[in-house]
């Protein structure tokens, strides 16, 4: 199907079919002309040879010399292989003499005694093996007789015969010389296009250093070259500018996160510092005063603290350092083996969870252990949220028409506003008592899903639930 659909092909195509449709009006044109000069050059022909006839046939005619005057057409049949007959009739169309084998036609006669005939007639005739231009001269008026010439129009059918297998042959001959014309021709051009195809796929793919040869000349091609190279030349120059503009984004964009951060690991590390500040001075206070009892609950206080600003930093660490692992690995499979590793806490809660898989899901490039922390935070959000008896769903998704695998965490717990669910990925902030949640596993967990190009998101409505999806692309195994 290429070679029909190339430009090469067409420009091609479209040549023969014009050069063919020009021929044949052509030969047309030219058997008519040829055709209706030769048909009056015949009867001019048929027209003199009676003339000329009339002067050497009068006499005879009057002197009834039938010998001389048979001699005569007999003769002149002989000299001309285009006159088919001749015959001369008198003044009541009766037979005088004839070239005919036998006795002259009737239909033949009737032409002269059916007409009044006192000058030039001119009848065209088709007989069963050819057609005739049959001419009537009369002699003085048809008052001494009439001279009948009958001229075969194979001869002329032939000769333009000949002159149109002439002319097709040129025809041919041309229409070949100029098929290799446009082949070399069309190879010029498609060439140069194909050039600047590639040219523009390189494009595509991020080369803005590719240039093409411009061909000599001051045609389309050369100004489509020109205009090419010029355009390549300003994206470089506009995706230089972008990607600078890219990185100043990125770069005010992380400078907010890490001021959103920075805040946040403030209160959670001073909420705590202040505590164990507070516990300190009351230690202090009463030292060597103070109740056991009540110096060992601020200890414990305390500890409480230095864990959770140590759990605080330990998790910023871990974020900090994350660099994916991809491999193949089966999400079905993770799921499996997170809901084996919290299934004491699941039954603990009297959870109900329904995992399903899809098993046509095939396998993902993936960072196992990045993957597996996003899944096991959102198993333990939903624990945290969901009353006893609660239910959750984990199913998973195959999209082969994007090649995207979805899982949903669905759970009938009591929903998020809209409010929560427009920040609920932002570092630091929870729903959660005090010192139960530092606020980082949504946003750790986006994260990792958008360092594998794929997205988290949550749809929810207070008193039906919660469902996370994530989508993540099956890439390249």
């Amino acid at each position: 199907m290429r070679l029909f659909g190339s430009i090469k092909s067409k420009i091609i195509y479209s040549f023969i079919g014009l050069t063919l449709l020009l021929g044949i009006v052509t030969i047309w044109l030219v058997y008519s002309q040829v055709n209706g000069n030769s048909k009056d050059a015949l009867i001019g022909k048929g027209k003199g040879i009676t003339q000329a006839m009339i002067e050497s046939s009068r006499h005879l005619i009057l002197t009834d010399n039938t010998f001389r005057l048979q001699e005569l057409i007999d003769t002149l049949r002989l000299s001309d292989n285009e006159i088919s007959y001749i015959y001369i009739t008198d003044r009541y169309s009766m037979s005088v003499v004839h070239t005919f084998k036998q006795n002259i036609p009737d239909d033949l006669l009737n032409l002269t005694a059916s007409h009044d005939i006192s000058e030039f007639k001119y009848f065209y005739l088709k007989t069963e093996n050819d057609f005739i231009h049959h001419i009537i001269m009369p002699i003085d008026q048809g008052k001494v007789g009439f001279i009948s010439l009958g001229l075969s129009d194979s001869y002329r059918r032939m000769r333009i015969g000949s002159i149109l297998k002439d002319i097709s042959v040129v025809a041919l001959l041309c229409l070949a010389i100029g098929i290799i014309g446009m082949y070399i021709l069309s190879g010029v051009i498609t060439k140069s296009l194909g050039n600047l195809t590639r040219a523009v796929s390189k494009v595509g793919q991020g080369d803005f250093n590719v240039k093409v040869d411009i061909p000599s000349g001051h045609d389309e091609i050369s100004e489509l070259a020109g205009t090419f190279n010029k355009m390549s030349e300003d994206l470089k120059k506009y995706i230089s500018r972008l990607n600078e503009s890219e990185n100043n984004l990125k770069r005010a964009q992380q400078m907010a996160v890490v001021g959103q951060m920075c805040a946040g690991l403030a209160h959670e590390i001073n909420n705590p510092l202040d505590g164990i500040q507070r516990s300190i001075e009351v230690i202090r206070k009463t030292q060597g005063a103070g109740d056991n009892k009540t110096n060992e609950t601020l200890f414990v206080l305390i500890s409480d603290g230095l864990k959770r600003i140590e759990n605080t930093i330990r998790q910023l660490l871990a974020y900090a350092r994350y660099q994916p692992h991809f491999e193949s690995v089966d999400i079905n499979s993770i799921i499996q083996d997170i809901f084996r590793l919290m299934e004491s806490r699941i039954r603990e809660n009297e959870i109900e969870v329904v995992m399903q898989p899809d098993k046509a899901l095939p396998l993902l490039s993936a960072d196992r252990n990045g993957i597996s922390q996003v899944i096991s935070n959102l198993l333990s959000n939903a624990l945290d949220i969901l009353p006893k008896k609660g239910k959750i769903t984990i199913r998973t998704l195959w999209r082969p028409a994007d090649n995207i695998a979805e899982v949903y965490f669905d759970d009938n717990g009591p929903g998020i506003t809209e409010e929560i669910n427009k920040r609920i990925f932002e570092p630091f902030f929870t729903t959660k008592e005090m010192g139960k949640g530092t606020g980082l596993g949504l946003f750790i967990s986006k994260s990792i899903i958008e360092q594998h190009q794929g997205s988290i998101r949550v749809e929810s409505a207070i008193g039906k639930g919660s469902c996370f999806i994530i989508e993540l692309p099956l890439g390249k195994i």
